[in-house]
Parts: structure tokens; sequence; C-alpha cells
């Protein structure tokens, strides 16, 4: 019965893209893409496609993750309806962030925004402010908002993730210690199936990072591990940030794991090149190098080498900033 079918595909769709289910996930989306190509239902096949994007991403897999984006253009365009131009807006400005070309990601989220107000959802506006700070922390365009942080914030109706990755960036230490503190002493586990939380998961670890918390690294290591082999992508790709096992290789490195540090590393440049993610290869180099610096400084300038050559040319200040302390 193939109506009751694309039902049960399309519906199962929406329950859950976490890595336990990623492989089933994106077999149950191919399914219900090719029926729907098949029946000519260009509403479902759009969702489908957008699931398909998503989950694609967080796999690695960049081929389905190409067709499941012409999908989902071809999709939208036909349907002409706001909620599937702001899903595909969305993927073609994360598509955009990947490469490089920050201005063009920065152009696509604004016709995100407007799209979105086209109907009325009120969590367009967070999306959007996250798309923001994502490209305003590579393009080295925060600093504005260092004047109007003490690190004393109250975290009453605001979301202290955000405002630790806020904190973090632009070194508040005070800030980044009682926000991470704060959310650690939640239930993490309560919040492992929300669509935003590799964002948070992501933020989190940053914070430890920043403040070499050991303690804290020890937490989220268990968290990361979920992820391993695939890459962090929080909702409607509003926030990609490449492979998982980068943060693996820099907590392995806090914690005095030097071989698994290694093997991380290695895991996360092989998936971010694969991916064909300039920003995120870059990233991977540049921590990669900041974590041998101390044992292999020969080997540390090779990999800084390399990460400017990519970073400069896109104008990514986040990763040139970042090696600076190996000039």
């Amino acid at each position: 019965d193939r109506p009751t079918l694309v039902h049960v595909l399309k519906t199962s769709l929406w329950h859950g893209l976490t890595p336990d289910v990623a492989a089933v996930q994106l077999a149950r989306s191919t399914e219900l893409a090719r029926l729907c190509a098949e029946t000519g239902d260009r509403e479902s096949g759009s969702m489908a496609s957008f699931f398909r994007v998503v989950v694609s991403y967080l796999a690695g897999r960049p081929e389905d993750l190409a067709e499941a984006t012409t999908d989902l253009q071809r999709a939208a365009e036909s349907l002409a309806q706001p909620w599937h131009a702001y899903f595909a807006g969305c993927v073609a400005q994360s598509r955009a962030f990947c490469r490089g070309d920050f201005a063009q990601a920065e152009q696509r989220a604004a016709a995100t925004l407007q799209v979105g107000e086209a109907f009325g959802d009120d969590s367009i506006d967070g999306s959007h402010g996250v798309q923001m700070f994502m490209l305003h922390r590579e393009t080295g365009r925060l600093d504005v908002a260092r004047r109007h942080l003490t690190g004393r914030e109250t975290f009453a109706d605001r979301w202290v993730a955000g405002l630790l990755a806020l904190y973090t960036e632009l070194n508040v230490t005070e800030g980044v210690r009682r926000a991470l503190r704060h959310l650690l002493d939640g239930n993490l586990a309560t919040h492992v199936t929300d669509a935003h939380w590799p964002i948070e998961l992501a933020f989190l670890t940053e914070g430890a990072l920043a403040l070499d918390d050991r303690d804290a690294a020890l937490v989220l290591r268990p968290f990361l591990d979920f992820y391993a082999g695939m890459n962090l992508v929080g909702g409607q790709l509003v926030a990609v940030f490449g492979s998982a096992d980068r943060y693996l290789a820099r907590v392995a490195a806090l914690l005095g794991d030097g071989e698994a540090a290694e093997r991380h590393f290695a895991a996360a440049l092989e998936m971010d090149r694969r991916m064909g993610s300039v920003v995120h290869v870059a990233e991977t180099l540049a921590a990669h190098a900041l974590v041998v610096q101390a044992t292999d400084p020969a080997r540390a300038r090779v990999l800084a080498a390399e990460a400017r050559a990519l970073a400069e040319p896109i104008g990514q200040v986040r990763v040139l900033r970042s090696l600076e302390p190996l000039a």
C-alpha cells in the first residue's frame, strides 16, 4: 500500500536524527524521496530531501548530500511555498559557509530570514542569530560585543549556551566559567535528542577547552563519543561544525591521551576534506598545530602553514588569530 508506506516513512523521519539512527534515517529518507518522485508528491518529496540533507551531513556522505540538496532546491522552487523555501535557504547558507564563501552565506542568511518571517514562525529569529554568530566568529566581527559584557550577566531568560559561546570567543574568562558550570550542573542527558543539542555540545566543549577544564572535559567526552566518525550539525543546518573528531582530539589532548588525539585528528581531517569544507579543514589543521607545538614544533609549523594557506584567502580570521602564538 504505497500511500500508507509514504505516510509511515514521512512520519518516522520526525522521530530523531541522532547518530544511532543515522543509517536508518538515511535509508528511509532516500526511499521516501524515490517514492515521491515516482508519484509526483512534491510536498512529501521536499520533506524527504530536507531530512536526507541533514542526515547526509551528519553521517559524512557528500554524494548523498549533494543529490539531496539539488532535489530540495528543485522541490522548493516548484512548490513556491515559504516553508520549503526556508529549508532550502538554510541548506544553501550552510553550504556557502562550509566552502568559506562568507559573503554569500550572509546574503543567504538574510534572505532566509525574510522567507521565514513570511510564515510568522517565532523561532526564525533565533536560528538567524545562530547563523550570524557562526559567521561573525569566523570573520572576526564579534569584537564589537566585548564592551557590553562583564561575565556577570544574569542567565534568566537567556540561552546560556549561546552566551557561553560568546564569552568563549571574546575571552571573558569569568563568564565562561560561570556559564559552563551552570550548564554542567544541569542534566545534560535530557537534551541529547533536541535538535539544537549538537550546537550546545560544541559550545560546551569549546568553553571547557578554553579554560583547560579537565573535569568538564571528562563529563563531555562521552557525549562527544556518540558523534565519533560523524559531523556536528544543529537544527536545519543553521550551525555546522564539521567533524566531531576534531573536538574529541582536543579533549583527548587536554586529558593527556596523545595517542587518541592523533587518531581523532586524522579522522577529523579525513572527514573535513571528504566533505569539501575549507573552513573546517583549516580549523582542524590549526587545532592540530596548536596541540603538537610543544612536542613537535617543526610539524606544528607545517600544519599551521597549511591552515593559513586555506584561511587567509577566505578571510577566516578566527583560525588566523588562533595561530598567532605560532607566528
